[in-house]
Order: structure tokens, then C-alpha cells, then sequence
């Protein structure tokens, strides 16, 4: 009964760990040099101001809900 259940976990683990190594090699995580990327990643003025706002809306919520229990 045991070799029913595991040699099946064995194998579809080994499939599965067999994937992840062709996925690394596929993007490039085996090599040595420095990667590169097609866009600029960061954060912008627009990214900035719409934290902003998520900030500003979380803490008049915050004190609104204060102000109910007082």
C-alpha cells in the first residue's frame, strides 16, 4: 500500500523539480552576468501621489473611527 502512494509522489516531485530548473535556466538565473532589463523600473510621480492619498484616506479613517467610540 505504501508503494502505491509514494512512488508516485517520487516521480511527479521529481517532474515537478525538473520544471523549475528548465524555467530557471530559461530566464537566465544560472548566469553570471549582471541582468538587464528593457524598462526602467521604479517609482514615479504618479506612484508617489497615489500613495499619497492611500496614506491621507487611511488615517482620516482611522480618525473618524476614533471619533465614533469617544
Amino acid at each position: 500500500m505504501l508503494e502505491y502512494r509514494l512512488v508516485p509522489m517520487i516521480s511527479c516531485s521529481a517532474k515537478i523539480g525538473e520544471e523549475l530548473s528548465a524555467a530557471a535556466l530559461t530566464r537566465g538565473l544560472g548566469i553570471s552576468q549582471k541582468r538587464t532589463n528593457i524598462c526602467r523600473i521604479g517609482f514615479g510621480a504618479a506612484d508617489y501621489l497615489i500613495f499619497l492619498f492611500v496614506m491621507i484616506t487611511i488615517v482620516w479613517w482611522i480618525m473618524g473611527w476614533r471619533l465614533d467610540f469617544i
